[in-house]
């Protein structure tokens, strides 16, 4: 798309002309997604970040003074919300290492037993009953299998999920 022609199409999307803002998504979704599907190795997750990048695009496109710079602005965005989703996805917080009490980036936190009763408080009645079995009462695999009435491997399978539960509640809070 050259300069003149995106400088219209986004004066027409600012109008309210559906074709335009479509040809602008299009736009954007050939021009950008090839980057994005490059640095995040994911098709679905390349996607999402171009879909929450124009729905950004979309908001303050009447802020935007030169459209012909739509694309460079469209990347800080995506890019953006790339470091954003790595930064929640592996726990990084900036100055995390700094010892320093006035610069202290992590909000207070729940002690270890608060954050578990939040975890153990979402499980259905099967896992909780399951974990109260396993971790509480300490039996044994073929004693929890026989009192749920269950085979072995069923019970692996969900002690599996209940653990995999737990690990995606206690990494969410």
């Amino acid at each position: 798309m050259v300069g003149s022609e995106l400088v219209d199409r986004v004066y027409r999307a600012r109008c309210g002309s559906l074709k335009a803002v479509e040809n602008l998504y299009l736009y954007l979704r050939e021009n950008l997604l090839p980057r994005l599907e490059r640095t995040l190795r994911q098709k679905a997750d390349a996607e999402d970040i171009l879909h929450d990048t124009f729905i950004i695009l979309w908001e303050h496109i009447d802020r935007l003074r030169d459209p012909t710079k739509l694309l460079a602005y469209a990347n800080q965005v995506a890019v953006h919300l790339v470091a954003q989703g790595r930064r929640k996805r592996f726990g990084w917080t900036p100055f995390a290492n700094l010892d320093l009490p006035y610069l202290d980036p992590t909000p207070p936190s729940m002690d270890s037993q608060e954050l578990l009763q939040l975890a153990l408080g979402s499980l259905s009645k099967a896992q909780h009953r399951l974990f109260r079995l396993k971790y509480a009462a300490g039996a044994t695999e073929a004693q929890i299998a026989e009192e749920l009435g269950i085979t072995h491997r069923n019970l692996l399978v969900r002690k599996h999920r209940l653990l995999r539960r737990l690990r995606e509640n206690l990494a969410g809070n």
